[in-house]
C-alpha cells in the first residue's frame, strides 16, 4: 500500500506556525468482514492515513478519530525483472 498524500502540504520554512503545519489526509481503503471472539462477524471499514491502516470512529463532536491497527505482516510482490 502506498502512503496517502497530505490534504495540505507543510511549509518549507524551518519553523512552522500552526497554520503552516502539514495536515494528514485519510482515505477509505476497503470493507472487511472480521470474526469477533464470540464467533459472530462484523463488517469494518478500513482507512489509510500517512501509510498506516486503521479504523475511524466518530467522537461526540462528530470529528473522525483514527485508530491505527498493529501491522501483522507486510506482503510485497517480487519484482519480475
Amino acid at each position: 500500500m502506498n502512503k496517502v498524500a497530505a490534504a495540505k502540504a507543510g511549509s518549507k520554512k524551518p519553523r512552522r506556525s500552526e497554520r503552516d503545519r502539514r495536515v494528514p489526509k485519510s482515505t477509505f481503503v476497503e470493507q472487511r468482514e472480521v470474526t469477533i471472539g464470540d464467533g459472530s462477524t462484523e463488517i469494518v471499514d478500513l482507512f489509510a492515513r500517512d501509510g498506516a491502516i486503521g479504523i475511524t470512529t466518530l467522537t461526540d463532536t462528530g470529528e473522525q478519530h483514527f485508530v491505527e491497527l498493529r501491522r501483522a505482516r507486510t506482503h510485497r510482490n517480487e519484482d519480475k525483472n
